[in-house]
């Protein structure tokens, strides 16, 4: 090939390349820019949160416990209340509220579900979850820190008020009790199935006020304690919510409202806890075992620890449960091959 051809073909791959960096170089440059002033923006929008002072402080524990107190309710909902409530959701979201029902557990809420779905032909459902939580929960948290997700005050309020009840109210109440719904018996197994039908998840589906007041408790302070500007609509309906309803499930076909559980049992350290009876239970009778945060099968939490028996460990495949037995049955009785 002639030499002055490689020098121009070269020449040209070059300025190619050197053009390419270049515009991807801008473009970096531009994006860094545009980010920037969305971030200046933001920032100017968000509202100038007060600093509490001392006294204010110490009304902290107060508000916590409020909340902690309104999530571990085992009162009757009043569907009256209840439906004047979803209702109001319904409006403020833009959607007809559709034919309301009412369930005695998250269990027989999602056996509801499931018949409904059946009674239609398995055609897809429109979740509301995600517009629950964007019209009231994020909506709010916009409104009084500039953030939807609202974890930005600067004096460690949402972990003295928010992340403190977490361990208890989600870590420990609604994700047990979640748990405890995946585990039903071998007839849920069409159940799951049906599900898969859908667009959207199971896990996804449902508001759990148990979860809702842990925001509750911040907010409440911030708007109460420290007078931060809010919407007192979004403000009320999100307390209703949180006092009135047990588990949701809200679509624009059907909404489905469960009612609280009976009895709640924790240990001293706010983990779900009791002995020979359930931890957690409801009027049609769906239960929760659990011993010391730990859930527990039927066989294992029905009876009290001192008449577990050794076969139980042997056979259960839950690592946590074979811990849980293994501490409390006498080591005498493993043969060393079993431990």
């Amino acid at each position: 090939m002639n030499r002055s051809v490689v020098y121009h073909t070269t020449y040209h791959r070059r300025q190619t390349v050197y053009n390419y960096f270049r515009h991807w170089q801008g473009l970096r440059v531009w994006q860094k820019y545009t980010q920037t002033e969305h971030r200046c923006k933001a920032q100017m929008s968000k509202p100038k949160l007060p600093r509490p002072i001392p006294e204010q402080l110490a009304l902290v524990r107060s508000y916590r416990e409020k909340w902690r107190a309104i999530a571990l309710s085992t009162a009757r909902i009043d569907r009256s209340s209840v439906t004047t409530v979803i209702h109001k959701i319904y409006n403020l979201i833009g959607i007809n509220t559709p034919v309301l029902h009412f369930a005695d557990s998250p269990s027989g809420g999602t056996l509801m579900l499931k018949e409904f779905m059946e009674s239609c032909n398995y055609s897809p459902l429109q979740s509301l979850s995600c517009q629950f939580q964007q019209h009231l929960k994020e909506a709010l948290a916009t409104q009084l820190t500039g953030s939807p997700q609202g974890g930005v005050y600067p004096v460690g309020l949402v972990e003295q008020l928010d992340s403190a009840l977490r361990p208890q109210l989600y870590n420990q109440l609604r994700s047990h009790l979640e748990a405890g719904v995946w585990a039903q018996p071998q007839q849920y197994a069409q159940i799951w199935s049906t599900f898969l039908t859908q667009p959207w998840r199971y896990q996804f589906c449902y508001i759990t006020p148990e979860w809702w007041a842990c925001d509750g408790s911040y907010f409440d302070f911030l708007i109460t304690v420290l007078n931060c500007e809010h919407n007192s609509k979004h403000w009320q309906l999100f307390q209703s919510l949180v006092r009135e309803c047990g588990w949701i499930f809200p679509f624009q076909e059907i909404c489905i409202v469960c009612d609280r559980p009976t009895r709640i049992a924790f240990d001293v350290n706010r983990r779900l806890h009791a002995e020979g009876e359930p931890a957690l239970e409801f009027a049609d009778g769906f239960r929760v075992y659990a011993y010391h945060g730990v859930r527990l099968p039927e066989r294992c939490g029905s009876v009290s620890p001192d008449q577990w028996q050794v076969e139980w460990y042997q056979e259960e495949s839950d690592a946590s449960v074979r811990e849980v037995l293994l501490q409390q049955l006498p080591h005498h009785l493993f043969r060393k091959e079993q431990l």
